[in-house]
């Protein structure tokens, strides 16, 4: 957003680690950012009503309160401000291989506690429902102007194949892998 001429440039994230490579990144390529380590469903000091758009690329997926992360996000918008945001599908996360194929192996319905294990450290996210998605944005003032759920043909036409990867062409060919938001604060 600094190559696009942003006025400022705000972050936030839970991860020390996160917070840290985003630091080093700016410095690097001699931007100036206000950076917050915090989880997103408290406001570490981040102004209300003082941002045009909010991105959340890949992150959002890890709140515990998806509302109220979502009333945030609106607060820190000005009238007018667009949230784009994009995370896994949850049909995602319902699927898994089973020998040798992919089965429905949780309920869309449930929007439960799954545990993510990654470089050998376990967390745990929440699955949600689209439809719980779009009544936070509803509760917290905002319009869905877009939604993209489409995979792209270039993950389609690849030929790695693997059906055991989380993200893998096979899956891809039966349901959306990802998905992106656009609303925008009334």
């Amino acid at each position: 957003m600094g190559d696009k001429g942003a006025k400022e440039l705000w972050g936030l994230d839970i991860s020390t680690s996160q917070v840290n490579q985003a630091r080093a990144f700016l410095k690097e390529n001699h931007y100036s950012a206000t950076i917050f380590e915090s989880p997103m469903e408290i406001n570490p000091g981040i102004p209300l009503n003082y941002f045009d758009i909010v991105y959340s690329i890949y992150a959002f997926g890890w709140t515990k309160a998806l509302e109220k992360s979502i009333e945030l996000v609106s607060n820190y918008l000005k009238p007018g401000g667009y949230f784009v945001m994009s995370w896994d599908h949850p049909i995602l996360n319902c699927i898994e291989v089973k020998d040798e194929a992919l089965q429905i192996s949780r309920s869309y319905h449930l929007e439960n506690d799954f545990k993510v294990v990654k470089e050998s450290e376990e967390m745990h996210l929440i699955k949600w429902k689209l439809s719980s998605y779009f009544n936070a944005f509803y509760k917290a003032g905002m319009v869905v102007e877009k939604f993209i759920e489409d995979v792209p043909e270039e993950i389609l036409a690849g030929e790695f194949n693997d059906l055991n990867r989380y993200y893998s062409k096979e899956k891809a060919q039966l349901i959306p892998l990802s998905m992106i938001i656009k609303a925008r604060k009334l």
